[in-house]
């Protein structure tokens, strides 16, 4: 080495690996140099690729001190690190590609194709389970142990469950391209939640869940204003919504004797200088879900009828001053005369809530929590989403006044997206004196930067339609019958000022076999038979709930997609027809009242005789009698 008195040099032994000479003497103890022209190609690609500290690099410079000897374990520690880095990212990378092999995604431009897409997967997956099932069956077991086997299966799977970031549960997601254009997403829930969290830019997610009909959900609302026509502070917002999920509380207690609080309810926030908006996902303590997205809004036209009927009466305003201000809000856009009786499930529940003036006498008013959001296979917009051209200051993020419990670790900052490569600064290693314990500490910090299943646990709280829901023992919640709901005592008079509630609808057969079939009958009209989807008797009047058949006789066709009502006054056996559609409904169109077939109207003639025999306390009759006897006898006695 120059400026050394030696020359070293390399030079190649028997076995092919190089030994050290020295040009004056042999020193042992030094590394051996090699001269750069007799360097191999392979040998400065072998070192380029090395991670280690070279010594022969500190000893060819002239500068043997402690500043060169701390530049080198710097530069040794950062290769370290980049070395963990990358080796965590490619095993991240094969485990990824395995799953995609065996997982499906795929877009479809028509919503049709993806239920058809949808429905294969979900065939699939029951015939696996079914092979699974066949296949233990084969085995030569009694029934006792294949049941205990099937039981400890349950049990696995419910303490090992596949986290979401892996699930294989089919799914389907909306996309939004352009304002109002949507393209249906279907594959396996974990492909998507990947897709969603670690392809997708933040200012691109304008996603939403499809909530297919049918499907058992948790309760669900939207909640939105126009700021410009609805003048509100940031303290009242928040008040508006304390008094709204305490009410709710309440309305649990009463209607299905669940306790809620606050904590069990996911709070959603896209508020933005001009609009106020939330969302609500209930997680009830015990997992109950609804029946489906159309039961749940049951629940809620009642819900707000009953609060409806407390404004008009001033009771609401007495122990929920902010809420009953703000229930009935003024519409955004000033050209909707709509009113609220649109959004109302059906006819039967319009007396019920007719005496609010706020909401049927103003047109111009309309309730803040919106109705329209419980139809067949609705779209719910997704954690984190926009809605498209909106800024990305208006995403779905999680609230400040937020109770509800998500994954440890994860807030809105966590919207972002991954780090594509393992770069390290070297200026983080600015110390060689950081010890092992830091870097371990930092290598943990960025595994657990690109562990996106915390963010998938998160947006699976939010979804709702709950994860695995076929392999979940929700129960179910069922209708509460209006003598249990008049049979519940009022404990204070708060709850005693809750005494008129509506009638519940009802799915099946009515009571009236052969007023069934007359309707079915007429439900023909344009050549498509409809059904019964439910139906509903309040103050002698049974409404009927139609689908598949949307013939309307005010327009004289079938409307696109607004589903009619046949109504029967069973005093007067008569009928009519009315419907859901905005233009009918804005002008009062009820349809011509027709006369009940002979032998209709004698089994509604029959129904209602024994509905009267039935009230009949027979007991009660005979006592009276009694008493009366009892009278004469002494009046007899008297004279």
């Amino acid at each position: 080495m120059a400026g050394s008195g030696r020359e070293w040099q390399g030079v190649a032994g028997n076995d092919g690996q190089c030994e050290a000479t020295a040009g004056d003497g042999n020193d042992s103890d030094r590394w051996p140099c090699y001269h750069e022209s007799k360097r191999s190609a392979p040998l400065k690609k072998e070192k380029a690729k090395s991670n280690g500290i070279d010594p022969s690099s500190f000893y060819k410079s002239n500068i043997c001190n402690d500043e060169r000897l701390t530049a080198i374990l710097r530069s040794a520690a950062h290769n370290e690190v980049v070395w963990k880095r990358c080796e965590f990212t490619s095993t991240q990378k094969k485990q990824r590609d395995a799953y995609r092999e065996v997982t499906k995604f795929q877009i479809f431009p028509l919503q049709v194709r993806a239920f058809d897409f949808f429905t294969e997967m979900k065939e699939e997956r029951r015939l696996l389970h079914e092979d699974v099932a066949d296949k233990v069956k084969k085995d030569q077991f009694d029934d006792q142990q294949v049941q205990s086997l099937i039981n400890d299966g349950k049990r696995r799977r419910l303490e090992n469950s596949i986290p979401e970031l892996w699930s294989m549960e089919p799914r389907i997601f909306a996309v939004e391209t352009s304002s109002g254009k949507r393209k249906y997403i279907v594959g396996n829930l974990g492909r998507f939640m990947q897709h969603y969290w670690r392809e997708t830019d933040p200012r691109s997610r304008h996603f939403y869940e499809l909530i297919p009909e049918g499907t058992p959900c948790r309760l669900y609302f939207d909640l939105e204003f126009a700021k410009a026509t609805n003048r509100i502070t940031p303290d009242e917002s928040e008040m508006l919504m304390t008094d709204f999920i305490d009410e709710l509380c309440s309305e649990f207690q009463i209607v299905h004797d669940i306790c809620l609080s606050r904590s069990c309810i996911v709070d959603l926030d896209s508020s933005t200088e001009k609009k106020f908006s939330r969302h609500l996902i209930v997680h009830l303590p015990n997992g109950e879900l609804f029946a489906d997205a159309f039961s749940a809004g049951l629940f809620v036209k009642r819900f707000v009828g009953r609060l409806a009927e407390e404004v008009s009466t001033g009771a609401l305003e007495r122990r929920r001053a902010t809420l009953a201000k703000h229930l009935f809000v003024n519409k955004r856009a000033p050209k909707s005369v709509e009113p609220e009786l649109l959004k109302l499930g059906n006819i039967a529940e319009r007396d019920t809530y007719a005496s609010s003036k706020h909401l049927f006498d103003n047109k111009e008013l309309t309730c803040f929590v919106d109705l329209g959001v419980y139809t067949r296979n609705r779209l719910f917009r997704l954690m984190g989403s926009t809605k498209f051209g909106h800024e990305p200051s208006a995403a779905l993020r999680i609230s400040n006044a937020n109770m509800f419990c998500f994954p440890a670790g994860f807030d809105n900052s966590k919207f972002y997206l991954p780090l594509r490569a393992a770069n390290v600064s070297p200026s983080s290693f600015a110390s060689c004196e950081t010890s092992n314990s830091n870097r371990d500490r930092d290598h943990a910090a960025f595994c657990a930067s690109l562990d996106w299943e915390i963010h998938a646990r998160a947006l699976g709280l939010t979804l709702v339609v709950p994860t695995d829901i076929n392999q979940t023992n929700s129960s179910i919640l069922t209708e509460p019958d209006n003598r249990c709901r008049d049979l519940v005592k009022p404990k204070d008079s708060y709850i005693a000022s809750r005494h008129k509630l509506p009638c519940p609808t009802c799915f099946g057969a009515s009571p009236i076999q052969t007023l069934d079939n007359f309707i079915l009958q007429l439900s023909t009209r344009g050549g498509i038979q409809g059904r019964i989807r439910a139906w509903s008797l309040e103050n002698y009047q049974l409404s009927y709930q139609m689908s598949d058949n949307r013939w309307c006789e005010n327009i004289g066709r079938a409307h696109k997609s607004n589903n009619v009502i046949w109504n029967v006054n069973l005093k007067c056996r008569t009928y009519w027809q009315t419907c859901y559609d905005t233009e009918c409904r804005a002008t009062n169109f009820r349809g011509t009242a027709n006369p009940l077939p002979a032998d209709v109207a004698s089994d509604v003639s029959d129904y209602l005789i024994d509905q009267e025999l039935a009230a009949i306390d027979v007991d009660q009759i005979i006592h009276e009698a009694k008493k009366f006897e009892k009278h004469l006898a002494l009046d007899s006695t008297g004279k």
